[in-house]
């Protein structure tokens, strides 16, 4: 049993490193594939289940043949302890001292040899049992859990293609909002902290944001609203200019959002 369950933890741990490998190296991870992924994780640990209580099935029929064994043993012993016992009755009551006399030691020994072996029959058979390592085995599956999530946390599930980021768009606008006072440093701060320059749209995501928050949805011409392009535009001068590549980056999500508005999902 104890080699069943080291078994069945090795198989869970690799069920979770497998998991842990997709989680980590998918670029096109969905919550399909994450399904997947602890479908087979379940799997795992549904075939360990279900082999560890087939173990435990097979060590409950063996003592069951170890204890009707060592039942029939008693017995027998018994039987043979009283077979000998009523011999010497029978000697006794019909006053066969000549038999009584030419069995008496063979009679004696066997009795006592009888008693002393009921007494030394123990019952082999255990009857209970126990899973070792059982702490262990939760411990990997926690730490396993764990690991997958700090993968999603680390941004496995991050979109691979440019998009506005809503929160953005929401500081952006809020030229217009009475009662709020974000500045252009406080936007650029949240910049910093909640995007990742090492991202391959992070420039055309910060555009987009941009465009986003100054198109007037509500308008069928799609117009722009010119006091939010006029005073945003230092945040996006801060990033971009006079950088090549983010100025390319930029024109880049500037075409893509004239093509949403040509061309709408």
């Amino acid at each position: 049993l104890k080699n069943k369950l080291e078994s069945a933890q090795s198989s869970v741990e690799k069920a979770f490193e497998d998991a842990e490998k997709v989680v980590s190296s998918n670029k096109n991870l969905n919550k399909d594939k994450i399904t997947v992924v602890f479908t087979c994780i379940r799997a795992a640990v549904d075939t360990c289940e279900r082999e560890l209580n087939e173990c435990i099935d097979n060590i409950d029929d063996n003592n069951k043949e170890k204890l009707e064994k060592y039942q029939q043993n008693v017995t027998d012993a018994t039987l043979k302890l009283e077979q000998y016992r009523k011999e010497l009755e029978n000697i006794l009551v019909n006053n066969n001292y000549e038999m009584l006399l030419q069995s008496r030691e063979n009679l004696t020994e066997n009795i006592d040899q009888i008693e002393k072996d009921l007494e030394k029959l123990e019952s082999s058979v255990e009857i209970r049992f126990t899973i070792e390592n059982i702490d262990n085995l939760q411990t990997a599956v926690n730490d396993a859990l764990k690991t997958v999530k700090i993968v999603q946390k680390q941004g496995s599930f991050s979109s691979h293609s440019p998009h506005a980021d809503p929160q953005l768009v929401k500081l952006f606008k809020s030229v217009n909002d009475q009662g709020t006072t974000i500045t252009d440093p406080e936007i650029i701060t949240y910049i910093r902290e909640h995007m990742d320059p090492s991202e391959k749209f992070y420039i055309r995501n910060i555009v987009l944001s941009y465009l986003e928050a100054c198109l007037i949805n509500r308008d069928p011409q799609k117009k722009i609203q010119e006091d939010i392009a006029k005073k945003r535009m230092t945040v996006l001068n801060a990033i971009i200019e006079h950088k090549p590549e983010a100025e390319i980056q930029a024109v880049y999500a500037i075409q893509n959002f004239v093509n949403k508005l040509e061309h709408p999902p």
